[in-house]
């Protein structure tokens, strides 16, 4: 029986784990990139095939994404292996999100704070001052 790598992936708004979060079940093969949603805890029948990422839509091998039928005879092994995902691992991809997002927010923030600083620093030099800190 094949048996695949898949990786899980959240796709969320919200910050608390639920059973209606999205995720995706990601894995790749020497020619393409694959994926599935799983959506309010259901597994979605449409599995999605990609060009693998470093392929040019100019390269002889690009593709458009092709749809493709999870539950087609061919897919059986890969069904079992996606049911047999425990919850667990569906929780441990929400809270690898989590934090993610968490370090965006704080880059961000912190980028905002060194722009604003950047601009009081200009506005003191138009005034002749120096801003030499800020408490």
């Amino acid at each position: 029986m094949k048996t695949y790598d898949l990786t899980i992936t959240a796709h969320s708004a919200n910050f608390s784990y639920e059973k209606g979060e999205r995720f995706s079940i990601n894995w790749k093969d020497e020619t393409a990139r694959y994926h599935i949603w799983v959506s309010g805890g259901e597994i979605q029948n449409t599995i999605y095939k990609n060009s693998p990422l470093d392929v040019d839509s100019s390269d002889p091998e690009f593709f458009r994404t092709k749809e493709l039928n999870l539950n087609a005879k061919k897919y059986k092994s890969l069904r079992d292996q996606i049911s047999a995902i425990p919850e667990s691992e569906y929780e441990a991809a929400f809270e690898k999100y989590k934090q993610e997002q968490r370090e965006i927010e704080e880059k961000e923030a912190c980028d905002y704070k060194q722009r604003q600083l950047a601009k009081l620093r200009e506005l003191a030099s138009e005034y002749g001052y120096k801003l030499t800190k800020i408490v």
